[in-house]
């Protein structure tokens, strides 16, 4: 296989991509690691070359599919020229040696187990067994069958573990164990237990201290009441007071009720 692979420096446009060839899936992690090789090439060059195979007069990839999306976002900035170095896979290769290349590479992003699962299914649809997909990857049939488990996973499960919300080896045994109807929801369950029994002991741990500073965070965040009239400034000054003063004991003589009224009224208004 690759060992037998030529040398090659292949123009940008003669390399294309087969649709659905690639495992890598699109993630935050593999759009920022296709910005750091980016970078890289701008400043030291392309230092692995591609791997290719030939397809009538031009190239498809095998293996560096980060790279060539680096090199193609560099050629449209103009900073990068077309030639590219690849190494071609012999004509005798199969698409199970392609896939057991791009799977075995070294590469700076590993593949993820969801990853390694689809290249190890489309290799057992070609034909490989268990026992040779394993030899041929370095690991155990043990490791190969917990792969095939992961593959058939549900869709929402996989979705659990591309988030990062669950494990792969938990969505596993979750399946072998509920049944792929119910697994998504008792890895749900047991989420929502694990995030309950994880506040419980936060609040357990606490010390009187840390409550006490928590009570008072709180007082502290709520809203002020508005301020009662007599925590504030009197309405009225010393001589004003006096001055009333000596008007409601004048009022005190008087006998009309409206007139007391009135004079209120007017006193009032006229210190307001």
């Amino acid at each position: 296989m690759s060992s037998n692979a030529s040398l090659i420096t292949a123009l940008i446009h003669e390399i294309g991509v087969d649709p659905g060839f690639n495992i890598r899936q699109d993630t935050p992690e593999r759009a920022a690691h296709i910005d750091q090789l980016k970078e890289s090439i701008r400043t030291v060059g392309l230092q692995v070359p591609l791997r290719v195979r030939r397809h009538h007069e031009t190239y498809l990839i095998v293996d560096g599919h980060c790279r060539f999306a680096a090199l193609q976002a560099l050629h449209q900035e103009g900073a990068h020229r077309d030639g590219v170095q690849c190494f071609v896979e012999p004509g005798d290769s199969t698409t199970a040696d392609h896939i057991l290349t791009m799977l075995i590479s070294d590469t700076r992003l590993p593949f993820q187990p969801l990853e390694r699962a689809e290249g190890v299914m489309r290799m057992l649809r070609l034909g490989w067994n268990k026992t040779r997909v394993a030899l041929h990857l370095g690991c155990s049939v043990k490791q190969v069958e917990y792969l095939i488990d992961l593959a058939h996973v549900p869709e929402e499960v996989k979705a659990m573990v591309v988030e990062g919300e669950v494990a792969p080896t938990v969505a596993v045994q979750a399946v072998r164990k509920e049944g792929p109807a119910h697994a998504a929801e008792a890895l749900t369950a047991a989420k929502e237990a694990k995030e309950e029994r994880k506040a419980k002991a936060a609040e357990a741990a606490k010390t009187p201290k840390a409550a006490r500073a928590e009570r008072q965070a709180k007082a502290d965040a709520a809203p002020t009441p508005p301020p009662r009239p007599e925590d504030g400034a009197p309405p009225f000054d010393r001589e004003t007071f006096h001055a009333m003063h000596e008007t409601l004991r004048d009022l005190l003589r008087l006998t009309s009720v409206d007139l007391i009224h009135a004079t209120i009224r007017d006193l009032y208004e006229s210190l307001s």
